[in-house]
């Protein structure tokens, strides 16, 4: 009964090993079709990682008055432009669009 329980054993083992043992080369994957999704804020003039802080690029505009406003821009719900000023790609942002949180 031991012989017969080995043989089995060894069995298991060299058909585990054989269907491993495959050292064909696999297809490299397909490259992406489009402009690559940055995984990084490419706009970040400096990073200071001891403390946690960040310089952006500061955009100037005009209120209902003409007064000066200042904003700084950290993403974008369209892929191109994301990639072109280097933000944060977030696609559900136009969800947002005729709620609260839109200013007019």
């Amino acid at each position: 009964m031991r012989t017969a329980w080995s043989s089995v054993l060894v069995f298991g083992t060299l058909i585990a090993a054989a269907a491993c043992g495959d050292d064909a080369p696999t297809a490299p994957d397909p490259e992406p079709a489009g402009p690559l999704i940055p995984n990084n804020m490419a706009s970040v003039i400096s990073l200071d990682t001891v403390a946690a802080t960040a310089v952006l690029p500061l955009y100037r505009g005009e209120d209902a008055n003409g007064g000066a406003v200042y904003f700084v821009i950290t993403e974008s719900n369209n892929l191109d432009e994301a990639v072109r000023l280097g933000l944060n790609w977030a696609p559900k942002i136009i969800h947002a669009l005729g709620t609260k949180a839109v200013q007019q």
